[in-house]
């Protein structure tokens, strides 16, 4: 009968430690199998960071590019008016030395009038241009936290106009017609 325990024994230890390996390698092969998978979400993590560091650029150089047709826009109206007075003076000029030379007074004057309004609208509009730039400028500079006295006014203006040409340029078949209606009598404000 010890024998038969003694055999029963043996027999059950020898099938725990079958099963016991057997659990041990499938302990091991999930371990395997699970690191692998953790292995596969660590590198999809890193791509998927990479991706949006991407799409986070890409949105930053659109809107870059959005503002600076913007900007682009806004500063080549100025410089048109001054580019299509400034030939309309050259072609008024011509006409002054052919009247001078028919000795017609009258005519001669009205065309120097002429050239005297266009020159005063090149001076407002290249003014304008430079006052864009200047606001351009101001801006990319890191600010000092002191209150400086400024036309809001002008600064509502610029930035109304500033932000409608870049929507449109976003937006190509959007329009609008700016009804700005300011204070003509606003003091400068500090901010």
């Amino acid at each position: 009968l010890l024998g038969l325990v003694w055999l029963i024994v043996r027999w059950r230890t020898s099938a725990t430690r079958k099963q016991n390996q057997a659990l041990e390698a499938l302990v091991a092969k999930r371990t395997e199998q699970l690191s692998a998978q953790k292995s596969e979400i660590e590198q999809a993590l890193h791509q998927l960071k990479g991706t949006q560091a991407q799409l986070i650029q890409s949105e930053k150089m659109a809107s870059l590019g959005e503002l600076t047709a913007g900007i682009a826009h806004e500063i080549q109206n100025p410089l048109n008016f001054v580019n299509n007075f400034s030939d309309l003076n050259q072609e008024l000029i011509d006409e002054l030395k052919e009247e001078l030379k028919k000795g017609d007074g009258k005519e001669a004057t009205m065309i120097a009038d002429s050239i005297k309004e266009n020159e005063a609208k090149i001076n407002l509009h290249g003014k304008r241009a430079d006052s864009i730039v200047k606001s351009m400028l101001q801006h990319s500079r890191s600010s000092s936290g002191h209150k400086e006295s400024t036309d809001i006014n002008k600064l509502v203006d610029e930035y109304t106009r500033l932000a409608y040409h870049g929507f449109r340029a976003k937006y190509k078949d959007f329009n609008v017609k700016l009804d700005i209606d300011l204070d003509p009598n606003l003091p400068p404000i500090p901010v």
